[in-house]
Parts: structure tokens; C-alpha cells; sequence
């Protein structure tokens, strides 16, 4: 089976060890992984990106917490309408 292109210039044969041996022969770029995705990703994501995502995961990780009970009401500090001068005031 020859292919032609629109040049008509013919497309060689080629056989399945052939690509293999190509493919083997190329090295891939260190700076990439396993899976030749780079481990440079992040740096390349805009600035903000990285805030969204960290909110993302509180509001997640928080809903988590509160859900299995994990936060005590007493707990004052670090939390939205927490805060340990309020808690003074109602005692």
C-alpha cells in the first residue's frame, strides 16, 4: 500500500518496530513528568488562580468540619463570626 500525497511524492512503508525504534530513541524533555506534563504547570497559571483555589478547598474543607461535627461551638477564633471579643460580651 503506497499513499500518495497531493504532490504526488510517494509516502514510504514503514513497519510497527520501525515507529517503536523512533519513538524510543526520543527523549523526553526533563522538565516534564512521566506523563510528559510539566511539572512547571502552576507558575504558568494566572496570579489569582491560586487564590481561587485555596478558597475553593477552605470552603470545602470548613463545610467537611462542620459537617461531621469536627468545630465546637466553643471555638471562637479563626472562624466568620467567631470572634473571641463577642464571645466575652455574651458570658
Amino acid at each position: 500500500l503506497v499513499l500518495s500525497l497531493e504532490n504526488n511524492s510517494p509516502i514510504p512503508d514503514v513497519t510497527y518496530a520501525d515507529v517503536l525504534k523512533v519513538v524510543k530513541t526520543r527523549k523526553k524533555k526533563r522538565s516534564c513528568d512521566i506523563h510528559g506534563i510539566s511539572s512547571y504547570l502552576l507558575n504558568q497559571l494566572p496570579d489569582n488562580y491560586s487564590h481561587f483555589m485555596e478558597r475553593l478547598y477552605l470552603n470545602r474543607f470548613m463545610t467537611i468540619l462542620e459537617d461531621k461535627g469536627l468545630i465546637p461551638e466553643s471555638q471562637s477564633g479563626f472562624l466568620p463570626g467567631r470572634r473571641l471579643q463577642t464571645r466575652i460580651l455574651l458570658f
